[in-house]
Protein backbone atom coordinates (compact mmCIF):
# COMPACT_ATOMS: atom_id res chain seq x y z
CA UNK A 1 0.00 0.00 0.00
CA UNK A 2 1.41 3.40 -1.01
CA UNK A 3 1.73 6.36 1.33
CA UNK A 4 -1.24 8.06 -0.34
CA UNK A 5 -3.38 4.92 0.01
CA UNK A 6 -2.44 4.61 3.68
CA UNK A 7 -3.37 8.26 4.31
CA UNK A 8 -6.70 7.82 2.52
CA UNK A 9 -7.49 4.64 4.44
CA UNK A 10 -6.84 6.40 7.75
CA UNK A 11 -8.86 9.43 6.65
CA UNK A 12 -11.81 7.22 5.67
CA UNK A 13 -11.66 5.47 9.02
CA UNK A 14 -11.73 8.81 10.85
CA UNK A 15 -14.65 10.06 8.74
CA UNK A 16 -16.57 6.86 9.42
CA UNK A 17 -16.08 7.47 13.15
CA UNK A 18 -18.10 10.70 12.85
CA UNK A 19 -20.68 9.17 10.52
CA UNK A 20 -19.47 10.70 7.26
CA UNK A 21 -19.19 8.43 4.22
CA UNK A 22 -16.41 8.52 1.66
CA UNK A 23 -17.01 7.75 -2.02
CA UNK A 24 -14.89 7.35 -5.13
CA UNK A 25 -16.35 7.94 -8.59
CA UNK A 26 -14.82 7.39 -12.01
CA UNK A 27 -14.82 10.08 -14.67
CA UNK A 28 -17.85 8.42 -16.28
CA UNK A 29 -19.83 8.78 -13.05
CA UNK A 30 -19.60 5.13 -12.09
CA UNK A 31 -19.18 4.39 -8.37
CA UNK A 32 -15.76 2.79 -7.80
CA UNK A 33 -15.96 2.34 -4.04
CA UNK A 34 -17.49 3.68 -0.83
CA UNK A 35 -17.40 3.24 2.94
CA UNK A 36 -21.20 3.46 3.03
CA UNK A 37 -22.77 0.09 3.92
CA UNK A 38 -25.99 0.85 2.00
CA UNK A 39 -24.93 3.16 -0.82
CA UNK A 40 -27.71 2.91 -3.42
CA UNK A 41 -30.08 5.48 -1.93
CA UNK A 42 -27.46 8.16 -1.21
CA UNK A 43 -25.83 7.50 -4.57
CA UNK A 44 -29.19 8.35 -6.18
CA UNK A 45 -29.33 11.64 -4.24
CA UNK A 46 -25.88 12.57 -5.52
CA UNK A 47 -26.84 11.81 -9.10
CA UNK A 48 -30.25 13.51 -8.96
CA UNK A 49 -28.63 16.74 -7.74
CA UNK A 50 -26.13 16.63 -10.62
CA UNK A 51 -23.21 17.22 -8.26
CA UNK A 52 -20.75 15.13 -10.27
CA UNK A 53 -21.28 17.22 -13.40
CA UNK A 54 -21.14 20.43 -11.35
CA UNK A 55 -17.78 19.45 -9.83
CA UNK A 56 -16.30 18.46 -13.21
CA UNK A 57 -17.50 21.74 -14.74
CA UNK A 58 -15.97 23.70 -11.87
CA UNK A 59 -12.56 22.03 -12.26
CA UNK A 60 -12.65 22.63 -16.02
CA UNK A 61 -13.39 26.33 -15.53
CA UNK A 62 -10.89 26.88 -12.71
CA UNK A 63 -8.19 24.58 -14.12
CA UNK A 64 -7.05 23.76 -10.58
CA UNK A 65 -7.47 20.50 -8.65
CA UNK A 66 -9.00 21.97 -5.49
CA UNK A 67 -12.00 20.62 -3.57
CA UNK A 68 -15.53 21.68 -4.49
CA UNK A 69 -18.22 22.40 -1.86
CA UNK A 70 -21.64 21.20 -3.07
CA UNK A 71 -25.02 21.88 -1.49
CA UNK A 72 -28.62 21.41 -2.56
CA UNK A 73 -32.01 22.89 -1.92
CA UNK A 74 -32.92 20.65 1.04
CA UNK A 75 -29.77 21.36 3.01
CA UNK A 76 -27.51 18.45 2.10
CA UNK A 77 -23.78 19.18 1.84
CA UNK A 78 -21.15 17.18 -0.07
CA UNK A 79 -17.52 17.84 -0.89
CA UNK A 80 -15.67 16.57 -3.98
CA UNK A 81 -11.89 16.29 -4.43
CA UNK A 82 -10.26 15.54 -7.82
CA UNK A 83 -8.83 12.04 -8.28
CA UNK A 84 -5.78 12.42 -10.50
CA UNK A 85 -3.92 9.69 -12.39
CA UNK A 86 -0.67 11.52 -12.94
CA UNK A 87 -1.64 14.75 -14.68
CA UNK A 88 -4.97 13.36 -15.92
CA UNK A 89 -8.30 13.66 -14.09
CA UNK A 90 -9.54 10.13 -13.44
CA UNK A 91 -12.58 10.88 -11.27
CA UNK A 92 -13.27 12.23 -7.82
CA UNK A 93 -13.29 11.46 -4.12
CA UNK A 94 -16.49 12.57 -2.36
CA UNK A 95 -17.42 13.21 1.28
CA UNK A 96 -21.00 13.26 2.49
CA UNK A 97 -23.75 13.84 2.64
CA UNK A 98 -24.23 15.75 5.87
CA UNK A 99 -27.22 17.86 6.83
CA UNK A 100 -26.65 21.57 7.37
CA UNK A 101 -27.16 22.64 11.00
CA UNK A 102 -29.22 25.56 9.73
CA UNK A 103 -32.03 23.18 8.75
CA UNK A 104 -34.51 22.42 11.51
CA UNK A 105 -36.90 19.46 11.48
CA UNK A 106 -39.89 21.64 10.64
CA UNK A 107 -38.01 23.27 7.77
CA UNK A 108 -36.89 19.91 6.43
CA UNK A 109 -40.44 18.52 6.53
CA UNK A 110 -41.69 21.57 4.67
CA UNK A 111 -39.00 21.18 2.00
CA UNK A 112 -39.74 17.50 1.50
CA UNK A 113 -43.44 18.17 0.98
CA UNK A 114 -42.57 20.21 -2.11
CA UNK A 115 -40.42 17.49 -3.70
CA UNK A 116 -42.01 16.03 -6.82
CA UNK A 117 -41.51 12.30 -6.28
CA UNK A 118 -43.53 9.27 -5.21
CA UNK A 119 -44.68 9.40 -1.59
CA UNK A 120 -42.90 6.15 -0.70
CA UNK A 121 -39.62 7.53 -2.02
CA UNK A 122 -40.19 10.81 -0.13
CA UNK A 123 -40.87 8.96 3.13
CA UNK A 124 -37.71 6.92 2.64
CA UNK A 125 -35.77 10.12 1.94
CA UNK A 126 -37.08 11.68 5.15
CA UNK A 127 -36.09 8.67 7.24
CA UNK A 128 -32.61 8.61 5.71
CA UNK A 129 -32.03 12.34 6.12
CA UNK A 130 -32.84 12.33 9.83
CA UNK A 131 -30.11 9.70 10.30
CA UNK A 132 -27.41 11.79 8.63
CA UNK A 133 -24.82 13.65 10.71
CA UNK A 134 -25.69 17.31 11.30
CA UNK A 135 -22.88 19.81 11.01
CA UNK A 136 -22.13 23.46 10.37
CA UNK A 137 -21.51 24.50 6.74
CA UNK A 138 -18.05 25.60 7.93
CA UNK A 139 -17.04 22.11 9.12
CA UNK A 140 -17.08 20.19 5.84
CA UNK A 141 -14.47 22.52 4.24
CA UNK A 142 -12.10 21.66 7.08
CA UNK A 143 -12.51 17.98 6.20
CA UNK A 144 -11.94 18.97 2.57
CA UNK A 145 -8.62 20.56 3.49
CA UNK A 146 -7.58 17.32 5.18
CA UNK A 147 -8.74 15.20 2.23
CA UNK A 148 -6.78 17.37 -0.19
CA UNK A 149 -3.69 16.97 1.98
CA UNK A 150 -4.13 13.18 2.00
CA UNK A 151 -4.50 13.02 -1.78
CA UNK A 152 -1.91 15.59 -2.89
CA UNK A 153 0.33 16.30 0.09
CA UNK A 154 -0.43 20.02 -0.40
CA UNK A 155 -1.71 22.50 2.17
CA UNK A 156 -4.64 24.69 1.17
CA UNK A 157 -6.94 27.18 2.91
CA UNK A 158 -10.73 27.24 3.18
CA UNK A 159 -10.75 30.11 0.69
CA UNK A 160 -9.25 27.78 -1.96
CA UNK A 161 -12.34 25.57 -1.93
CA UNK A 162 -14.71 26.21 -4.83
CA UNK A 163 -18.38 26.84 -4.23
CA UNK A 164 -20.60 26.60 -7.34
CA UNK A 165 -24.23 27.65 -7.36
CA UNK A 166 -26.53 25.50 -5.22
CA UNK A 167 -28.08 22.49 -6.97
CA UNK A 168 -31.69 21.38 -6.95
CA UNK A 169 -32.48 17.68 -6.52
CA UNK A 170 -34.77 16.78 -9.39
CA UNK A 171 -36.18 14.09 -11.58
CA UNK A 172 -36.11 14.54 -15.34
CA UNK A 173 -38.26 17.48 -16.42
CA UNK A 174 -38.96 18.46 -12.80
CA UNK A 175 -37.15 20.96 -10.61
CA UNK A 176 -37.88 22.37 -7.24
CA UNK A 177 -36.30 25.04 -5.04
CA UNK A 178 -38.11 25.03 -1.71
CA UNK A 179 -37.58 27.93 0.64
CA UNK A 180 -36.07 26.66 3.87
CA UNK A 181 -36.70 29.36 6.42
CA UNK A 182 -38.61 27.62 9.19
CA UNK A 183 -36.37 26.40 11.99
CA UNK A 184 -33.74 29.09 11.47
CA UNK A 185 -35.41 31.49 13.93
CA UNK A 186 -35.52 28.79 16.62
CA UNK A 187 -31.84 27.99 16.09
CA UNK A 188 -30.94 31.68 16.28
CA UNK A 189 -32.80 32.17 19.56
CA UNK A 190 -30.89 29.30 21.16
CA UNK A 191 -27.60 30.64 19.80
CA UNK A 192 -28.24 34.23 20.92
CA UNK A 193 -29.39 33.24 24.40
CA UNK A 194 -26.27 31.11 24.81
CA UNK A 195 -24.00 33.96 23.71
CA UNK A 196 -25.75 36.36 26.08
CA UNK A 197 -25.14 33.96 28.96
CA UNK A 198 -21.45 33.60 28.03
CA UNK A 199 -21.79 29.79 27.85
CA UNK A 200 -20.76 29.06 24.25
CA UNK A 201 -20.16 25.38 23.51
CA UNK A 202 -19.61 23.13 20.49
CA UNK A 203 -23.31 22.34 20.13
CA UNK A 204 -24.19 26.03 19.92
CA UNK A 205 -21.36 26.69 17.48
CA UNK A 206 -23.03 24.22 15.11
CA UNK A 207 -26.12 26.43 15.11
CA UNK A 208 -24.10 29.31 13.70
CA UNK A 209 -24.67 28.75 10.02
CA UNK A 210 -24.92 32.24 8.51
CA UNK A 211 -27.93 31.31 6.37
CA UNK A 212 -30.39 34.09 7.22
CA UNK A 213 -31.95 34.22 3.76
CA UNK A 214 -31.37 35.17 0.14
CA UNK A 215 -29.40 38.42 0.15
CA UNK A 216 -27.71 38.42 -3.25
CA UNK A 217 -28.64 37.12 -6.68
CA UNK A 218 -26.03 35.08 -8.51
CA UNK A 219 -23.07 36.05 -6.29
CA UNK A 220 -22.24 33.37 -3.67
CA UNK A 221 -19.48 35.50 -2.11
CA UNK A 222 -21.74 38.53 -1.64
CA UNK A 223 -24.49 36.23 -0.35
CA UNK A 224 -22.12 34.77 2.26
CA UNK A 225 -20.83 38.20 3.33
CA UNK A 226 -24.31 39.67 3.68
CA UNK A 227 -25.54 36.72 5.73
CA UNK A 228 -22.47 36.80 7.97
CA UNK A 229 -22.76 40.56 8.54
CA UNK A 230 -26.45 40.19 9.45
CA UNK A 231 -25.66 37.59 12.10
CA UNK A 232 -22.70 39.58 13.41
CA UNK A 233 -25.17 42.36 14.19
CA UNK A 234 -27.49 39.94 16.02
CA UNK A 235 -24.63 38.36 17.97
CA UNK A 236 -23.20 41.72 19.08
CA UNK A 237 -26.62 42.78 20.42
CA UNK A 238 -26.95 39.49 22.31
CA UNK A 239 -23.56 40.12 23.92
CA UNK A 240 -24.65 43.63 24.94
CA UNK A 241 -27.77 42.19 26.56
CA UNK A 242 -25.47 39.73 28.32
CA UNK A 243 -23.59 42.60 29.94
CA UNK A 244 -20.73 43.27 27.53
CA UNK A 245 -20.21 47.05 27.25
CA UNK A 246 -21.81 48.48 24.13
CA UNK A 247 -18.60 50.10 22.92
CA UNK A 248 -16.71 46.81 23.26
CA UNK A 249 -19.33 44.72 21.49
CA UNK A 250 -19.71 47.19 18.63
CA UNK A 251 -15.96 47.58 18.22
CA UNK A 252 -15.56 43.80 17.99
CA UNK A 253 -18.47 43.65 15.54
CA UNK A 254 -16.88 46.33 13.35
CA UNK A 255 -13.65 44.34 13.19
CA UNK A 256 -15.53 41.15 12.29
CA UNK A 257 -17.46 42.93 9.52
CA UNK A 258 -14.21 44.27 8.06
CA UNK A 259 -12.71 40.77 8.25
CA UNK A 260 -15.71 39.37 6.38
CA UNK A 261 -15.48 42.07 3.72
CA UNK A 262 -11.82 41.23 3.15
CA UNK A 263 -12.63 37.58 2.39
CA UNK A 264 -12.25 36.35 -1.17
CA UNK A 265 -14.29 33.12 -0.94
CA UNK A 266 -17.65 32.20 0.66
CA UNK A 267 -16.13 29.57 2.95
CA UNK A 268 -13.61 32.07 4.24
CA UNK A 269 -16.38 34.58 4.99
CA UNK A 270 -18.48 32.00 6.81
CA UNK A 271 -15.57 31.14 9.11
CA UNK A 272 -15.60 34.72 10.45
CA UNK A 273 -18.96 34.05 12.11
CA UNK A 274 -18.12 31.25 14.61
CA UNK A 275 -14.80 32.97 15.40
CA UNK A 276 -16.65 36.19 16.26
CA UNK A 277 -19.39 34.42 18.23
CA UNK A 278 -16.84 32.52 20.30
CA UNK A 279 -14.81 35.69 20.96
CA UNK A 280 -17.72 37.79 22.23
CA UNK A 281 -19.20 34.93 24.23
CA UNK A 282 -15.81 34.42 25.88
CA UNK A 283 -15.72 38.10 26.83
CA UNK A 284 -19.17 37.87 28.38
CA UNK A 285 -18.11 34.73 30.26
CA UNK A 286 -14.90 36.33 31.54
CA UNK A 287 -16.78 39.38 32.74
CA UNK A 288 -19.36 37.31 34.59
CA UNK A 289 -16.78 34.92 36.06
CA UNK A 290 -14.81 37.86 37.43
CA UNK A 291 -18.08 39.48 38.58
CA UNK A 292 -16.96 42.71 36.98
CA UNK A 293 -19.35 45.56 36.37
CA UNK A 294 -19.74 47.20 33.00
CA UNK A 295 -17.68 50.09 34.33
CA UNK A 296 -14.66 47.88 35.06
CA UNK A 297 -14.91 46.04 31.75
CA UNK A 298 -15.32 49.34 29.89
CA UNK A 299 -12.16 50.72 31.49
CA UNK A 300 -10.09 47.67 30.61
CA UNK A 301 -11.44 47.57 27.06
CA UNK A 302 -10.70 51.26 26.63
CA UNK A 303 -7.07 50.65 27.59
CA UNK A 304 -6.91 47.65 25.27
CA UNK A 305 -7.99 49.79 22.31
CA UNK A 306 -5.59 52.59 23.13
CA UNK A 307 -2.33 51.00 24.30
CA UNK A 308 -0.29 52.83 21.67
CA UNK A 309 -1.87 56.20 22.48
CA UNK A 310 -1.25 58.68 25.28
CA UNK A 311 -4.09 58.18 27.76
CA UNK A 312 -6.02 61.27 28.84
CA UNK A 313 -8.00 60.10 31.88
CA UNK A 314 -10.39 63.05 31.67
CA UNK A 315 -11.22 62.22 28.05
CA UNK A 316 -11.52 58.55 28.96
CA UNK A 317 -13.98 59.28 31.78
CA UNK A 318 -16.03 61.53 29.54
CA UNK A 319 -16.24 58.90 26.79
CA UNK A 320 -17.36 56.27 29.29
CA UNK A 321 -19.93 58.61 30.84
CA UNK A 322 -18.43 59.21 34.31
CA UNK A 323 -16.45 61.84 36.14
CA UNK A 324 -12.74 61.11 36.44
CA UNK A 325 -12.78 60.86 40.24
CA UNK A 326 -15.82 58.56 40.30
CA UNK A 327 -14.35 56.34 37.59
CA UNK A 328 -11.00 55.98 39.37
CA UNK A 329 -12.56 55.33 42.78
CA UNK A 330 -15.17 52.88 41.49
CA UNK A 331 -12.62 50.89 39.45
CA UNK A 332 -10.21 50.62 42.38
CA UNK A 333 -13.01 49.63 44.72
CA UNK A 334 -14.04 46.78 42.40
CA UNK A 335 -10.65 45.48 41.31
CA UNK A 336 -8.21 46.55 43.99
CA UNK A 337 -6.07 48.20 41.27
CA UNK A 338 -5.69 51.76 40.12
CA UNK A 339 -6.40 52.66 36.51
CA UNK A 340 -2.70 53.35 36.00
CA UNK A 341 -1.76 49.90 37.30
CA UNK A 342 -4.17 48.23 34.89
CA UNK A 343 -2.88 50.30 31.98
CA UNK A 344 0.70 49.32 32.86
CA UNK A 345 -0.26 45.63 33.09
CA UNK A 346 -1.83 45.68 29.64
CA UNK A 347 1.11 47.54 28.12
CA UNK A 348 3.57 45.02 29.52
CA UNK A 349 1.47 42.17 28.10
CA UNK A 350 1.46 43.93 24.74
CA UNK A 351 5.22 44.39 25.00
CA UNK A 352 5.62 40.63 25.51
CA UNK A 353 3.87 40.07 22.19
CA UNK A 354 5.93 42.70 20.37
CA UNK A 355 9.19 41.34 21.77
CA UNK A 356 8.51 38.11 19.88
CA UNK A 357 9.17 40.04 16.67
CA UNK A 358 12.99 39.79 16.40
CA UNK A 359 13.45 42.73 14.03
CA UNK A 360 11.51 45.18 16.24
CA UNK A 361 13.97 47.20 18.41
CA UNK A 362 13.31 47.38 22.16
CA UNK A 363 13.56 51.18 21.99
CA UNK A 364 10.81 51.27 19.35
CA UNK A 365 8.56 49.08 21.51
CA UNK A 366 9.10 51.37 24.51
CA UNK A 367 8.17 54.43 22.44
CA UNK A 368 5.17 52.74 20.81
CA UNK A 369 3.72 51.86 24.22
CA UNK A 370 4.38 55.34 25.63
CA UNK A 371 7.07 54.59 28.19
CA UNK A 372 9.03 57.76 28.91
CA UNK A 373 12.45 56.12 28.42
CA UNK A 374 13.94 52.72 27.59
CA UNK A 375 15.17 52.39 31.16
CA UNK A 376 11.66 53.08 32.49
CA UNK A 377 10.29 50.40 30.16
CA UNK A 378 13.00 47.92 31.19
CA UNK A 379 12.42 48.56 34.88
CA UNK A 380 8.64 48.20 34.64
CA UNK A 381 8.93 45.08 32.48
CA UNK A 382 11.36 43.42 34.87
CA UNK A 383 9.24 44.25 37.90
CA UNK A 384 6.21 42.55 36.34
CA UNK A 385 7.83 39.58 34.58
CA UNK A 386 11.09 38.99 36.47
CA UNK A 387 13.12 39.49 33.27
CA UNK A 388 14.46 42.36 31.26
CA UNK A 389 12.93 42.86 27.79
CA UNK A 390 16.17 41.67 26.17
CA UNK A 391 16.30 38.51 28.28
CA UNK A 392 12.62 37.79 27.60
CA UNK A 393 13.18 38.08 23.86
CA UNK A 394 16.25 35.86 23.94
CA UNK A 395 14.37 33.18 25.89
CA UNK A 396 11.49 33.27 23.42
CA UNK A 397 13.76 32.94 20.41
CA UNK A 398 15.64 30.06 22.07
CA UNK A 399 12.36 28.21 22.65
CA UNK A 400 11.36 28.77 19.01
CA UNK A 401 14.54 27.06 17.86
Amino acid sequence: MSGKEERLALFQELMSAVGIWCWQYGLDGELVGTTCDDPEFLKNLWELAGHGKAALSCWKQKNKAFPVYLSDSIGLIWLAQPWMAGEVLAGMYVLGPVLSSGIGEASLNESLRTVQMPKAWRDELKNRLFKLPVTSPMTIPQYGIMLHKCVTGENIRASDIYMPTQSNIHQPEEHFAPRRRRGIYESELIMLNTIGSGMMDDETLLRIHGEVGMMSRGDPLRQAKNNVISEIALISRAAIRGGLPEETALEMADQAVLAAEDCTAPMEAWQVLPDFAYAVSSRVHQMRAAKQSRLAVSCEDYFGRNLTKAIDYNAMAKELGYSRNYLAAKYRGETGKTLAEELLRQRIEKAQVLLCIPEKPVQEIAEELHFSTSSHFSSAFRKMTGQTPTAYRAGHLENQE
